[in-house]
């Protein structure tokens, strides 16, 4: 009886053993580890403001704001950032204007609002920026490349004078761009931004050449010694690109960024 009752516990062992070495092998056969965790999001510098300012026209309560900013980041860019320009009377702000604008991936950004109302007590300006929604691009992204071949520059002479820009814009790129935005900077002699113009060249395709006219008030006591254009094209705007059939991406050669 003895033996018979330790035959059986000796068989239920080794079954029960046989089950649980099948149950852990199951397991491991069926466990799925958990995913690992997301990777970090990348981390994108600030943008710089070089410099930022106000220009009076000739109407007392009307002015240009400006603001040169650098994107230090060449692997993104901003689809769109609001920014608001801080209009100063001493150290006190006299006015916030609001404008939103699209940053390229490594680009020196000219933000610039035209005669906008100013408070007559407004002598200078500052700006500063919403939260930034980065975009990462890819490392073989090039922004649009466009080479101004030629410019005059002339004064109109009335009450008060004109400075006018003639230059033709050139499209080095791959693509055809449907809006090219431009705006023209001068400075006098130190530097100092005396005049702002913008315009808009309504298409400009591939290898294509296009005349533009940009002009600005010349107050007495102004003047101009340098003539710096800017030409851009929102690449985040698929309204603003014409790609071609065949070439992918945005841009596969580099181009020249004017320095401020």
């Amino acid at each position: 009886m003895r033996r018979r009752l330790r035959k059986q516990i000796t068989i239920a062992t080794i079954f029960f053993g046989i089950l649980g070495a099948l149950g852990v092998l199951i397991g491991i056969l069926i466990y799925e580890p958990p995913p690992p965790p997301p990777p970090p999001a990348p981390s994108f510098a600030a943008l710089v403001v070089n410099r930022a300012g106000l220009l009076r026209q000739d109407a007392p309560d009307r002015a240009d704001l400006y603001a040169v900013v650098r994107n230090p980041n060449a692997n993104a860019g901003l689809r769109s950032i609001g920014y608001t320009f801080e209009v100063k009377a001493g150290s006190q702000t006299v006015a916030q204007i609001p404008g939103r604008a699209y940053v390229l991936p490594g680009q020196e950004k000219l933000l610039v609002l035209l005669n906008t109302a100013v408070p007559p007590e407004g002598t200078d300006a500052a700006i500063r920026f919403q939260s930034p929604e980065w975009v990462p691009v890819d490392a073989s992204f090039r922004a649009p490349s466009f080479v101004p071949v030629s410019r005059t520059a002339s004064v109109r002479e009335g009450n008060p004078s004109t400075y006018v820009v003639k230059s033709v814009l050139a499209n080095e790129s791959t693509l055809d761009y449907l809006r090219v935005e431009v705006t023209v900077l001068g400075l006098d002699a130190n530097g100092t931004v005396t005049g702002l113009g913008q315009t808009a060249i309504g298409s400009l395709r591939s290898g294509e050449r296009r005349e533009f006219t940009v002009s600005w008030p010349l107050p007495p006591g102004r003047n101009v010694a340098e003539v710096r254009i800017v030409p851009e094209v929102n690449v985040f705007s698929g309204a603003a690109i014409q790609p071609r059939p065949g070439i992918s991406g945005l841009e596969p050669r580099p181009t020249s960024t004017p320095a401020f």
